[in-house]
């Protein structure tokens, strides 16, 4: 399985799906009554369903290029990505301690990107 492009494609797909999650969260919070039905009305909520299918369209070509136990935990990256654009895009607080949490987080990713880059090389 080829890793450089698996990895650009989890990137795209935790992109998408963070973006997807801040818009789905600007559109819920735009619908002053219950939600449900009344989000159909919202045009945000269907610019997250596009970036939301966007992303697993883009997902399920990063399996076709990336073993799962690779994959997966890329993912993680999300967590990060959404603590960012979040208090960006939606003004939300996040404190220092959750910022030590997203680093570790960023690093145990950091450190499977690694090992499967040099196992990949020994493959080859």
């Amino acid at each position: 399985m080829r890793l450089k492009g698996g990895l650009g494609l989890v990137l795209l797909a935790v992109f998408l799906s963070a973006q997807g999650d801040i818009v789905l969260a600007l559109a819920v919070g735009r619908v002053r009554v219950a939600v449900w039905p009344w989000i159909l009305a919202e045009p945000l909520f269907y610019l997250a369903l596009t970036l939301l299918f966007a992303h697993l369209y883009v997902w399920v070509q990063t399996l076709r290029r990336l073993a799962l136990s690779v994959a997966v935990p890329c993912t993680a990256l999300s967590y990060l990505l959404n603590s960012l654009l979040s208090s960006w895009e939606l003004s939300e607080p996040v404190g220092s301690r959750h910022w030590a949490g997203l680093c570790l987080i960023a690093l145990g990713v950091g450190l499977i990107a690694v090992d499967s880059s040099s196992e990949q090389s020994r493959l080859e």
